[in-house]
């Protein structure tokens, strides 16, 4: 039975084609994404009113993301295991129940944010506080659109749909792209809070196309058990979604406190490593989810050790020397990109400063979803609830802490540093094996020796460029760039082969192997 059940589910292709998929698809959503963090930035670079506007989108818009993300993740297991009328069944009844059970949130939410938003201002000197307010309630209105985008994106990821799902951030882009640029000239960064509003609902009507090509016949019957097993996973996924974007909005409360642009400047700079941290982490978290799912409806603890073991070491693999990188090309890249209209040389710096901040976590930041994703499938999803909550609260200490020490640096580096110990805590949760793997530790320390090594060159490297950061003139960021880009490869080159060759060449071979194929060879050897 379970077998006939199983050959109807649609065939998952290798990793390394679904990663690609998601790649290429996440590549165009965050060029699209750095096109609006440009136009933002040369409308209104770091100003009091951006500000503002940013601290309103704070709240609702964590909550948003934690829904959505929440039913994203909650689908896949249920939805991972239906196909045709009843994956159609699952789409109409949860639709119904998300569009019942939110309507009312969203709107008493935009009602009581004039309440709300003051608790968020610590500064002696306030924002503008109707700009905020009003950010707030727009933001508010999201949470339903959130909700029903994530919940499809869910399904998409559940049938191997992974790159039609990963498409679904540039129509988003886009539309906030438009808005910007239709309602800037009117109503300045305000326009910023009314295009993510429209942004969010026109991404449900453009995804339900999608869905509704895998979900078959819209079945009237049927969907209520399905849609019981996306409940069980969706309210910790949520609060885990939830709890993870409120380190955005401890953040940015803690930098209301320092001068002019701080708020600002830490968006640019989440904005600007979610570029490689989404890339990355996306393009192997999504797919391996739904292997990692279907690896535990079908009781294969060997299965899911291995695939779980193989995303964490490509993820070290690739995370380790993006950190590095990231962390010496902060001004050059935030200047060539950002450094026109109202951002100048000062914006820069402060943004940057952010970015390195933020950039030390970019291993970390990429292997945990991927360890949130396989403590869902595998129904540990409350502890890693209570693990996130009390990590939010950990963030919030460290930077009370570190603020006062370092300003906007202290900020970014204190969220850094909690974002490695939810590595390490998640890891012990769902696979304690893995801190004992000797592959793994294997990987981890040619890797760690590989940045080390770029580090210690680029040290020297970036005095000899500081002249040429400190200036405002486009074409001395792009040679500082070109130069620094070229030194970078060159010591890669050196560095590769005796370190991270033998490494790569073993794990991509693995990453052509479909789900399939990995499994019935497993069971052929143990036969």
């Amino acid at each position: 039975m379970a077998m006939a059940a199983s050959s109807s589910l649609p065939a998952l292709p290798s990793l390394r084609r679904a990663a690609s998929g998601v790649l290429l698809a996440g590549l165009l959503s965050r060029v699209v994404g750095l096109a609006r963090e440009i136009l933002i930035a040369q409308q209104f670079g770091v100003g009091a009113d951006l500000d503002a506007v940013y601290l309103g989108l704070a709240v609702p818009m964590a909550l948003t993301v934690g829904l959505g993300g929440g039913l994203a993740r909650a689908a896949v297991p249920a939805g991972s295991a239906l196909a045709g009328e009843r994956l159609g069944g699952l789409l109409r009844h949860g639709t119904v129940r998300l569009m019942l059970w939110l309507a009312a949130p969203s709107v008493l939410l935009a009602a009581s944010a004039p309440m709300w938003v003051r608790y968020l201002m610590l500064g002696d000197d306030p924002l503008p506080g109707r700009l905020v307010e009003l950010s707030a309630i727009m933001a508010a209105l999201t949470l339903l659109g959130g909700a029903l985008g994530g919940f499809t994106v869910g399904l998409l990821n559940a049938q191997g749909r992974h790159a039609a799902a990963a498409l679904n951030p540039a129509v988003y882009n886009l539309i906030v792209c438009g808005g910007l640029l239709l309602l800037a000239p009117r109503f300045g960064a305000l326009a910023l809070a009314m295009a993510v509003l429209l942004a969010e609902w026109v991404q449900v009507a453009w995804q339900w196309p999608f869905v509704r090509a895998i979900a078959g016949a819209i079945s009237r019957t049927g969907g209520a058990d399905s849609w019981r097993t996306v409940q069980a996973v969706f309210a910790p996924a949520a609060v885990i979604g939830v709890a993870t974007g409120a380190n955005l909005a401890v953040d940015r409360a803690f930098a209301s406190s320092l001068p002019e642009g701080a708020i600002a400047a830490l968006s640019y700079a989440d904005k600007l490593l979610n570029l490689p941290v989404g890339l990355v982490g996306t393009a192997l978290a999504a797919p391996l989810f739904t292997r990692l799912s279907r690896a535990v409806a079908a009781g294969d603890e060997a299965g899911f050790a291995r695939e779980l073991l193989l995303g964490v070491r490509v993820l070290l693999l690739v995370g380790v020397p993006l950190a590095i990188g990231l962390g010496f090309f902060a001004e050059p890249i935030i200047g060539l990109l950002l450094a026109r209209g109202a951002f100048g040389v000062e914006a820069v710096e402060l943004s940057a400063t952010a970015l390195r901040g933020y950039g030390v976590a970019i291993p970390a930041l990429t292997i945990a979803p991927l360890l949130v994703n396989a403590a869902l499938a595998r129904k540990k999803a409350w502890a890693v609830v209570v693990l996130i909550v009390g990590l939010v609260v950990l963030n919030a200490v460290a930077d009370a802490a570190l603020v006062r020490v370092a300003g906007l640096l202290g900020i970014a580096v204190a969220t850094s540093l909690v974002a490695f110990v939810k590595v390490l805590v998640l890891a012990a949760l769902v696979a304690p094996a893995l801190l004992r793997d000797r592959d793994l530790l294997r990987t981890g320390a040619r890797t760690f020796a590989f940045g080390a090594l770029l580090g210690g060159a680029f040290w020297p490297l970036r005095g000899v460029l500081t002249p040429w950061l400190e200036s405002d003139r486009p074409v001395l960021w792009a040679g500082c760039l070109a130069c620094a880009a070229a030194v970078f490869l060159l010591i890669c080159a050196a560095a590769w082969w005796p370190l991270l060759r033998p490494e790569w060449r073993h794990l991509t071979a693995n990453l052509t192997v479909g789900w399939r194929r990995s499994g019935e060879r497993e069971s052929g050897a143990a036969e």
